[in-house]
C-alpha cells in the first residue's frame, strides 16, 4: 500500500484523500482481520489444551481404579 502511494506521490505529484483514506481503510480492515485469526486460533488452542487436560485426567483415574483393582486381587 505504501508503494503505491509513493509512486502516485512521484507520478502525480499528490496523493488524493480518498486513495489515502482507502489505504488506511485497508489497513484496518487487514489488522481487524489479524486479530480475528489471532482469537479464533487462540480459542483452539485453548479447547485443545482443555481436552488434554481432560483425558490426563481420565486416564490418571483409570490407571488408579486397575491398581485398586491388582491390589485387591
Amino acid at each position: 500500500m505504501a508503494d503505491v502511494l509513493d509512486d502516485q506521490r512521484y507520478l502525480v505529484g499528490r496523493i488524493e484523500k480518498s486513495d489515502l483514506n482507502f489505504v488506511i481503510n485497508m489497513q484496518q480492515k487487514m489488522l481487524k482481520l489479524t486479530l480475528r485469526q489471532i482469537k479464533r486460533q487462540e480459542a483452539e488452542d485453548s479447547k485443545r489444551v482443555r481436552n488434554l487436560v481432560r483425558y490426563l485426567k481420565r486416564s490418571s483415574n483409570q490407571l488408579i481404579k486397575s491398581l485398586k483393582g491388582l491390589r485387591a486381587a
